[in-house]
């Protein structure tokens, strides 16, 4: 069967700039660089955008060594506000987005459901309907090491680290978000 090859692509120059006027040279490479990443900007949506810039900065931790959530809220705030404005420098003036203030309710999801032990435990059984599943946090010190901490009070003070200021409404969207990340385990049974 044959294939169809794309033509090469040519490689596009800049003008000719006089290398003195560092300014102008930078101008001509920064519009040079939206064209020609304007094609594959265009067609991510917000939430993808959003995925992808959380995705690569939890690609580039140390799990071993993580940094404090406040660093890594910052860091990863930082990047997604270098991410929308790469976006918004391609789009069309009515169609620009938002500028995030904090991280967004998938972001936070996807940053506890990589760095913290959860899981969903299936308390009913395999064949029960994961709705009722019940979210656990594992706990390596205290009181319950050892042990799956399942209370919300634990899952809504780890979510308050990433967004103090994070609506109930919000908590709830990223405990559900939450729930499609992490595996699913089963309930085990102590006999005395």
């Amino acid at each position: 069967m044959p294939y169809e090859v794309e033509e090469t692509p040519k490689i596009p120059k800049l003008e000719s700039v006089d290398i003195t006027d560092f300014s102008e040279f930078c101008n001509q490479l920064s519009q040079l660089l939206r064209k020609e990443t304007a094609p594959h900007m265009s067609k991510r949506t917000e939430a993808q955008v959003l995925e992808d810039v959380t995705q690569e900065y939890l690609n580039s931790l140390d799990m071993a060594n993580l940094p404090s959530v406040y660093n890594m809220t910052s860091e990863l705030m930082a990047r997604t506000i270098d991410e929308y404005e790469l976006e918004n420098s391609v789009k069309a003036k009515g169609q620009k987005w938002p500028i995030p203030r904090d991280l967004q309710n998938i972001q936070i999801a996807l940053m506890i459901s990589a760095i913290y032990p959860i899981c969903c435990i299936a308390c009913a059984g395999y064949e029960a309907d994961p709705a009722y599943d019940l979210l656990g946090v594992y706990m390596s010190e205290g009181d319950n090491r050892g042990l799956y901490v399942t209370d919300d009070t634990t899952i809504q003070r780890i979510i308050r680290q990433f967004r103090s200021n994070i609506r109930i409404a919000d908590i709830n969207e990223v405990i559900s978000e939450i729930r499609s990340y992490v595996p699913r385990r089963f309930r085990c049974t102590r006999i005395s």
